[in-house]
């Protein structure tokens, strides 16, 4: 850039530079020497100067439009009159010529600011727009309606003030010469990027003349009144930038407007032919088959992927009949048929088909092709145009893919299981085929149908709708069972159903997302299940009932036995009585443990809240005395019903073998993979000796079940149980619960 910014007097290469500025240096020096006589007479000839150089400018610009080519010079034309007349009504404001009363020097001073402010925007505006072939009536409207703007709001006292008597320039007048500088270098930066669209001269004579403008505007900012002499340098400043505008224009539209011309030609080739070279690039590295016909059919260009695709080198492909070499034997009829149909132009146009080519190996591929037709300058059609796609490995996915699709609707048509997915803009529901049979339909075109048909089959709509739309506004759990209507008049289903919301990119949820199975048989066979187990529960009931009473006999004979006292003490007959009463007992507790044990599993598991039983079970007789802590208020476990069991047995453990205990605490910790419910007191505590072997059944010799069939209990929705306390200091028992098993509730 700085070999570009070296801007010195060399470009004064003709007679007609040299006279320029010559005549330019003694227009400033009549002008500094007139300022010694009358400093106000120097303000106004210089000004005025500027300004018929802005409007000669104006003029040059408007009657050179039609063969300027170079949009910024003709866009700083047009700018330039009104840039002017701003400068006009300073002149007749400033200080001395009496014509603004009651203003002062702040008026003239706001005026030359507010036209600066408009030079330096055009400035930057004009290489922004250079490519924009101007439209001169928008130009000289928005700038008439800035130029009323800014008048105006100087006039009526809405500008802010630049001067004040006594006290010389305001902060806003000088930080705006220096933000003017800054918008001005800025401007140079924006002209450089641009120079290679300017001859040489003309480029330098621009930068040298905001150059100059900057000079200009940092002048400004030391004066203290408005006849210093940093005023006047300013003034000689703003004529040389004036007049360098003008030279640059007057040398690019009226003396030199061919060499703009040309310039502007050469550029244009140059950009065409970077655009035949970019369309060379991208011929030769598309991904696709590019191919031109003649009108006879033969090859004129084919692209290197063609040529890997076909197997052949370029040369062996070029110049031979299409149809005739690359495509298979039973479709080059067809292939043909559709080019010539293509070419004649009487026929409907066919712009995109598929057909198969051979390669050189012999192998078939097929390809997906684009058409377009082409035409010389007189219209005249010369050949086809065609981009190839590759589509053998996508056919072969898609046939694939329809292989896979059967095999799913036959899997889900042999479980009752079928797909949906609910779409929230349209309020359409596209399904599996199984799906839509499981509801009585025929799959529809597309697999897509109104949701309201599909709730009409459901007696339950309404809960089954605003468990849908729960689950869209909140993301609570849909998962419902509910009967359904077949649309076909078929028998009454029970449908289990689960969905799950599917967002976008950003969010958004757009739509949901389910399956759904028909349980009926399901539900009929667990009825009929429940039933047997029923009956077979009646009849263990009944049973334990009978033993249960002739125990209590014996036990009653026992007792009478013992307190008749027929027998002595230290024999062994009574040695053996107390054994046969302590066997009895233990028979009694066991048969008592099979009607516990005869209820595991005989309902489904459901979720049930931790929090609850807990608090539930606390408030029993015998375990009110305990300060229980219950930190799982918010923690569901999808478990056997008899859990509730689980947690009693912990604290009636607790109780029977806690000695010292006087305090039971419930918390969970959630883990990646798993939860883990706790279960801790302060009492003795267990043994290490037999941390295992209290869940298994053969520890439990003389006395209940509790733990063992705690353990049974959990292990039917794969929970387990251990301790891992330290013994003297208190039991911990840890229940691990898999992910899927449990939930945190709101």
């Amino acid at each position: 850039m700085a070999g570009e910014l070296n801007i010195s007097l060399k470009f004064m290469h003709n007679k007609y530079d040299t006279t320029f500025f010559v005549t330019l240096i003694l227009i400033l020096t009549f002008f500094s020497l007139s300022s010694l006589y009358s400093y106000l007479l120097f303000h106004t000839i210089t000004e005025l100067f500027s300004i018929v150089i802005a409007a000669i400018i104006f003029v040059i610009a408007w009657n050179s439009r039609d063969y300027i080519t170079n949009y910024y010079l003709l866009f700083l034309g047009i700018a330039f009159i009104f840039i002017g007349g701003i400068d006009f009504l300073h002149t007749l404001a400033y200080n001395g010529m009496n014509i603004f009363a009651g203003y002062g020097a702040n008026l003239p001073t706001e005026l030359w600011i507010a036209s600066r402010y408009m030079q330096a925007g055009t400035l930057i505006a004009a290489p922004l727009l250079m490519h924009k072939k101007t439209n001169i009536t928008h130009e000289l409207i928005i700038y008439s309606l800035i130029t009323v703007v800014l008048i105006l709001s100087i006039f009526a006292g809405f500008f802010p003030d630049c001067y004040i008597e006594g006290e010389g320039l305001t902060s806003f007048k000088i930080y705006s010469e220096y933000l003017i500088s800054v918008l001005l270098f800025l401007s140079i930066y924006l002209l450089f990027r641009k120079r290679e669209y300017f001859e040489r001269k003309i480029y330098r004579l621009i930068v040298l003349s905001i150059i100059f403008t900057i000079l200009s505007e940092i002048a400004f900012t030391f004066y203290v009144s408005v006849y210093g002499f940093s005023n006047l340098i300013g003034h000689l400043f703003k004529i040389t930038e004036f007049a360098l505008i003008y030279y640059a224009i007057v040398d690019s539209g009226i003396r030199r407007p061919y060499e703009t011309i040309f310039r502007s030609l050469s550029q244009k080739e140059s950009e065409v032919r970077k655009e035949r070279d970019m369309l060379d690039l991208y011929i030769n590295v598309a991904g696709v088959i590019f191919l031109i016909l003649d009108v006879k059919g033969f090859v004129k260009l084919v692209n290197p992927k063609g040529c890997e695709i076909l197997g052949y080198d370029r040369e062996e492909i070029v110049g031979k009949k299409w149809v005739d070499s690359f495509i298979p034997e039973g479709e080059k009829v067809g292939v043909n048929s559709v080019r010539i149909s293509n070419i004649s132009g009487t026929d409907k146009f066919i712009e995109s088909y598929e057909n198969a080519v051979v390669t050189k190996t012999g192998e078939r591929r097929i390809i997906l092709w684009h058409n377009r037709i082409l035409k010389d300058g007189n219209g005249k059609i010369i050949g086809t145009l065609s981009s190839g796609e590759d589509i053998t490995e996508r056919i072969k996915y898609e046939n694939q893919l329809s292989i896979e699709k059967e095999r799913l609707n036959k899997a889900q048509e042999i479980s009752h299981t079928g797909s949906w997915e609910y779409n929230i803009a349209s309020g359409e529901i596209w399904g599996s085929d199984e799906g839509f049979r499981i509801y009585g339909y025929n799959p529809p075109e597309g697999n897509i149908f109104p949701i309201g048909d599909i709730e009409a089959c459901i007696p339950e709509r309404e809960k089954v709708h605003q468990a849908l739309m729960d689950l869209i506004g909140s993301g609570k759990e849909y998962n419902l069972e509910f009967a359904v209507n077949p649309a076909d008049g078929g028998p009454q289903k029970i449908i289990k159903s689960v969905a799950e919301r599917i967002p976008d990119e950003n969010g958004r949820i757009i739509k949901v997302s389910g399956a759904l199975q028909d349980v009926t048989e399901q539900k009929a066979a667990e009825k009929a299940l429940q039933q047997i187990n029923k009956k077979l529960n009646l009849l263990s009931s009944i049973t334990r009932h009978d033993i249960l009473n002739q125990l209590t006999a014996i036990e009653g004979y026992l007792e009478l036995i013992v307190e008749l006292n027929e027998i002595s003490a230290g024999t062994k007959s009574l040695e053996y009585l107390n054994n046969v009463i302590s066997y009895v007992d233990i028979v009694e507790k066991q048969i008592l443990f099979t009607g516990d044990y005869s209820n595991l599993g005989a309902s489904s598991p459901r979720w049930q809240n931790v929090g609850f039983i807990i608090r539930e079970i606390s408030q029993i007789n015998s375990f009110e005395k305990l300060n229980t802590v219950n930190d799982v208020e918010n923690l569901e476990i999808f478990a056997d019903p008899l859990f509730e069991k689980v947690i009693y047995n912990l604290f009636d453990n607790a109780v029977k073998y806690g000695e010292k205990i006087t305090t039971i605490s419930f918390s969970y910790e959630v883990k990646p993979d798993h939860t883990i419910l706790i279960c801790q007191d302060d009492g003795a505590g267990v043994h290490p000796d037999v941390k295992e072997k209290i869940f298994k059944r053969q520890y439990y010799q003389n006395t209940g079940f509790g733990l063992f069939l705690s353990g049974e209990i959990l292990s039917i929705t794969d929970i387990s149980i251990k301790e891992t306390g330290i013994y003297g200091e208190g039991a911990r028992f840890e229940i691990y619960i898999p992910n899927g098993y449990f939930r945190i509730s709101q």
